[in-house]
């Protein structure tokens, strides 16, 4: 079970108290995902990742949201080439181009390090990919993201089931940002959340070489205890499946 949790760059001291907690109850945190803020800048993020070290099994960074594929991506890529990250979140979205797919692969092709390309949500003013079939046919590399997913097929925007998709790229999902979705974006799923999320982490916790990311919605106030709590429950749910 590969756990993992994103922090920003002024966060890096209570992520690693927190992950200190987690580690008193048996709770092991394998990596994070360096969440960009509007206010960061390159060398910011690169002394977050220097002052959380190399001892993670996985190291990520998350653009500010939403960056997209023709945007500022390169910009914050070349941070995780410089810091030999593992991966550089790529979110499925083009603001210059029509032509999405020629945005991404352009990403891709131009990236120093290993782009994840993660799923959004369907908008009528925005390109973007929310299915992780379409998303799958443009790379081998996904960060399947639950919310965005859930949030798709409450809105009757896709026809295949968020298991229907899974099943179709299996093999290509390497990280999945974990919250609920039950009525509302990156709930932290107390009690095992809404069952249409436990079924998708039960497929999910199949793989083996799958980073599992908390990601709640303003999951850092308090504190960070919705982190802390979405990792909790993360490890819950293993267990008893």
């Amino acid at each position: 079970m590969l756990l993992a949790m994103k922090v920003a760059p002024r966060d890096v001291q209570m992520f690693l108290d927190n992950i200190g907690e987690l580690e008193k109850d048996g709770i092991i945190v394998n990596g994070f995902e360096l969440q960009i803020t509007p206010s960061d800048t390159q060398q910011t993020a690169l002394e977050a990742i220097d002052f959380l070290g190399k001892t993670f099994k996985f190291r990520g960074l998350h653009p500010p949201f939403p960056t997209s594929a023709d945007g500022n991506f390169i910009h914050w890529d070349e941070v995780s080439g410089k810091a030999n990250l593992d991966y550089t979140v790529l979110h499925a979205a083009a603001d210059k181009l029509k032509d999405i797919s020629s945005a991404i692969t352009s990403a891709i092709k131009n990236s120093t390090s290993t782009p994840l390309l993660e799923n959004l949500p369907i908008r009528s003013d925005r390109l973007t990919i929310g299915s992780l079939i379409d998303a799958g046919n443009l790379s081998d590399n996904l960060l399947m993201d639950i919310p965005h997913t859930l949030h798709n097929w409450y809105e009757k925007k896709l026809e295949e089931t968020p298991l229907k998709q899974i099943e179709a790229v299996f093999d290509k999902i390497k990280a999945v940002h974990v919250a609920d979705n039950d009525n509302g974006f990156g709930l932290v799923p107390l009690g095992g959340g809404s069952q249409d999320f436990q079924d998708i982490l039960k497929k999910l916790y199949q793989k083996k070489d799958c980073m599992f990311i908390a990601e709640p919605s303003n999951g850092h106030k308090n504190y960070g205890v919705g982190h802390k709590e979405t990792i909790r429950e993360i490890w819950k749910l293993w267990e008893t499946f």
